[in-house]
Order: C-alpha cells, then sequence, then structure tokens
C-alpha cells in the first residue's frame, strides 16, 4: 500500500514485495531497478565466464576499457599495469623501456643507456668509458666499463694503462718483458719488448746471441761475419767479429794484409810490421824480414853483421863475416876483407899469394 523505490546501482531484486535489494557479486554493477543477478555485468578491468557471476580483476600487464563478460586485453609491449586496469592508459613503460606517452608500446632503452623507472622517463647515458650488454637495461650497475677500460659496474672506468689490458671491467698485467699501449683490451696486446721474442701474450725470451729482436715475435739474425751479444734490440747492435770490418750492421768485409780488424774497426799494422789477413789482433802483427821486434810493437831496422828473418831474432852473422844494416838472410853475410867463403857460410883466412875480398879468393899477378 505504499510507492516502491528502484533498487541502487549495483543491487537487484528478482522477487516481488517488500524484501530488500541484494548486492551484485564482487566486480560487477547494474543498474538502478535491476531485477535479476544476471544484470551485475563486470565492470571495466573485470571479467567473468558469465553475466551475474563474481568477477575477477583483470591480472598485471592486462586491462579491460568495457564492462561485461570480454577478456582482458594485453599491454602494449614494453609496457605493464597493475591488477584491474581499465584502460590502455593504465599501461606504462616498464624499467629500461621508454616511450612518449603512456598507452603504446615502449622501446627498449638501447644499449649504453639504461632507465631503472617506470613511465615516459628518459633513458639515461652510462657513465664514460662503460656501456651496458644489451638494450633494456634497468640499473646503472649494469653499465660495465668498455674493453681496454676498468672499474666498478656502474662507477668511473680508468683508461687501462701501458704494460697492462683491460677486459670486462678488470686490469690485467702484461706477461712478463712484455708490454702493451694504453687502452689495450686484449692479452695479445702484450707484445714482447724489445731485446726478447715471442708470440702475442704469450711467454717472452731473450733474444739469442748473433741476433737482434726489436720487440714482438720478431727475431733478426746478425749479417754474416757479425755477432751481438744475448739481448740485442737493433741491428747496430751487430758488430763485426775479429779478422773482419765494416760499420755497425754490416755488411762485414775480410781484414786485408798488414793490418787487423777488431770490434768492426781496420787498423793498420806498426811500422814496418806484416799481418795475414783476416787477423784479430795486433799481435797478429810480426816484423818484416829485415826488421825485428816484438809482435805487435814498432820494428826496428836489423843491425849490421847481422840478419832477421823476421819478428823478434836477430841472428849475426859467421865470424870474420859482415852484413849491411837491414840484411833479411844469412844470404847477406859476406866474408870480410882477407877472408874468402860462401855467402852465410864460414869464413877462412886468405892463403899466402892470394888476395881475398867480398868473399872471393884472388890469385896474385
Amino acid at each position: 500500500g505504499v510507492a516502491c523505490a528502484a533498487c541502487e546501482a549495483g543491487k537487484y531484486k528478482s522477487v516481488t514485495g517488500a524484501g530488500a535489494c541484494s548486492s551484485c557479486p564482487a566486480g560487477t554493477n547494474s543498474s538502478a531497478g535491476s531485477d535479476g543477478v544476471y544484470d551485475c555485468i563486470c565492470v571495466a578491468g573485470y571479467t567473468a565466464g558469465s553475466d551475474g557471476a563474481e568477477c575477477t580483476a583483470c591480472g598485471a600487464g592486462t586491462y579491460k576499457s568495457s564492462a561485461g563478460t570480454g577478456a582482458c586485453s594485453t599491454c602494449p609491449s614494453g609496457t605493464s599495469s597493475g591488477a584491474g586496469s581499465d584502460s590502455v592508459g593504465d599501461c606504462i613503460c616498464v624499467a629500461g623501456h621508454t616511450a612518449g606517452s603512456d598507452g603504446v608500446a615502449c622501446s627498449a632503452c638501447e644499449a649504453g643507456t639504461y632507465k631503472s623507472t617506470t613511465g615516459t622517463g628518459e633513458c639515461s647515458r652510462c657513465p664514460a668509458l662503460s656501456s651496458t650488454d644489451a638494450e633494456g637495461s634497468t640499473s646503472q650497475e649494469d653499465c660495465i666499463c668498455t674493453a681496454g677500460a676498468y672499474g666498478e659496474a656502474g662507477g668511473a672506468c680508468t683508461v687501462c694503462e701501458v704494460g697492462s689490458w683491460c677486459s670486462g671491467s678488470t686490469n690485467y698485467s702484461c706477461p712478463v718483458y712484455s708490454s702493451s699501449g694504453a687502452g689495450s683490451s686484449s692479452l695479445t696486446d702484450c707484445e714482447c719488448v724489445a731485446g726478447y721474442v715471442g708470440a702475442n701474450g704469450g711467454l717472452c725470451g731473450l733474444c739469442s746471441p748473433d741476433h737482434w729482436c726489436p720487440g714482438g715475435n720478431v727475431s733478426e739474425a746478425c749479417a754474416v761475419h757479425s755477432s751481438s751479444p744475448a739481448g740485442s734490440v737493433r741491428l747496430e747492435d751487430c758488430i763485426c767479429v775479429g779478422g773482419y770490418y765494416g760499420d755497425a750492421g754490416g755488411p762485414c768485409v775480410l781484414c786485408p794484409a798488414d793490418s787487423f780488424c777488431v770490434n768492426g774497426t781496420l787498423s793498420v799494422c806498426p811500422a814496418h810490421g806484416s799481418s795475414a789477413a783476416g787477423s784479430d789482433n795486433v799481435t797478429d802483427c810480426r816484423c818484416k824480414a829485415g826488421f825485428y821486434g816484438e809482435d805487435g810493437r814498432e820494428c826496428s831496422v836489423c843491425p849490421a853483421k847481422s840478419y832477421c828473418e823476421g819478428g823478434k831474432s836477430v841472428v849475426s852473422c859467421g865470424e870474420h863475416s859482415e852484413s849491411p844494416g837491414g840484411s833479411n838472410s844469412s844470404e847477406a853475410c859476406t866474408c870480410e876483407a882477407g877472408w874468402y867463403g860462401p855467402q852465410g857460410g864460414a869464413c877462412t883466412l886468405c892463403e899466402e899469394g892470394y888476395w881475398c875480398w867480398g868473399g872471393l879468393s884472388h890469385s896474385c899477378p
């Protein structure tokens, strides 16, 4: 007998009479004056298999902008949303991605950048000398030093020093007796220093005698008839061996007769000295015939009444014979006047009735 009021929105009443209106199931709504549970339909952001049933919120990363039983839509690429989202505008860029506005596909931050927040903010550039391994980085800690530099992840990076190589943000020393340029990024950038030889990045050995090693894996032999000590670093370390002469590094020429050659330098024997070709010491210089003296020293003229066949010796002529200074053989010894005999031989007193001169005996007229 009284006026009836319509059930308010979100409620329904399926029977006549004065009974109360029933609330719609969770996640649903109805128009005012609804007379059945099937008038309760899923609100935007929720979904169910049929009208009148309890509706479940759309999962994170999805949305539903219309009421009813329709399926939830997946957010655009690189975005996500909270559970129960009712608009594509609720889909915002995830960390590591960016776009000009919400609700659109987001692009991954390019390599060398990162973004730790959600939304439309810009990607941040990694610190100098660092980069990320891939696109879509979400933290500055993803920034690691590039090859040839070292430092903590996400922090300042330092150029790799001379004599070392850097990879994966770590600084490694080159092997002993090798070095590298600043900013080296590989073990093979370590080359043997001059005076040593070996494969790049490997063990370096001392350069062998009679060779020179400018560095790296190069070992060059000295020119023929030249030599160098172990650990030599340049061609000029190759010096002509004894008995040869020439500039440092060669070519080397056989030392000529009457000279001697030491350390690539040619020197003439002292006056009146002589030596064989290829001599390598001043003591190889012996006095020539007709002179005498110590080997390697200045030579004196052989004195009269003697002869000098070369070297140190001075031999006196026999009794009653004589020779001029500078004589080089016993044949130069001639019997003195009043005596006779063969050159270099014994002398006999000239007999009566004879006269003797120049080693010869003559009859008197």
